[in-house]
């Protein structure tokens, strides 16, 4: 059973429910909500796609998305075991360019909270800039704090 607890009520519930349950073995786990990415940290990302792919002309916005993903996002979830252990065992194995198709299927900056999506559009700028690709500045698009 998973609670949202936001307000007093809410907690209640909760702790009655905790309460009224059978004597037995149970496992009870309570974690802070991390915050999930901003609209506008992703309309940023993919900003910078179509900013990319039309400055290379020879691969697309789609294309791009799967090199961030691969290149940036991957090495930010890797930070969790879990997604770390996935990632060694199912995509680094395979060849690169099968790893780039399968960013398609999988979740990478939906999994992101907001701190670890500014790393990802971080390392997304400092690469593709360091290339010489022209990208929009954040404070630019109205993220001073992205």
């Amino acid at each position: 059973m998973i609670y949202k607890i936001i307000n007093e009520s809410d907690r209640q519930r909760c702790l009655l429910e905790i309460q009224n349950m059978q004597l037995g073995e149970y496992q009870v786990i309570v974690e802070k909500v991390k915050k999930k990415r901003t609209l506008d940290q992703n309309a940023l990302q993919w900003l910078w796609c179509k900013e990319i792919s039309e400055q290379k002309g020879d691969e697309s916005i789609i294309e791009i998305q799967r090199i961030n993903k691969l290149e940036f996002g991957c090495p930010v979830l890797q930070e969790d075991l879990d997604f770390f252990l996935f990632y060694q065992n199912q995509i680094a194995p395979i060849p690169y360019e099968c790893q780039l198709k399968i960013m398609d299927y999988i979740s990478v900056t939906s999994l992101m909270t907001t701190k670890q999506f500014s790393k990802y559009l971080d390392d997304v700028f400092a690469y593709w800039t360091k290339q010489n690709y022209t990208l929009t500045f954040p404070g630019d698009f109205g993220l001073d704090n992205y």
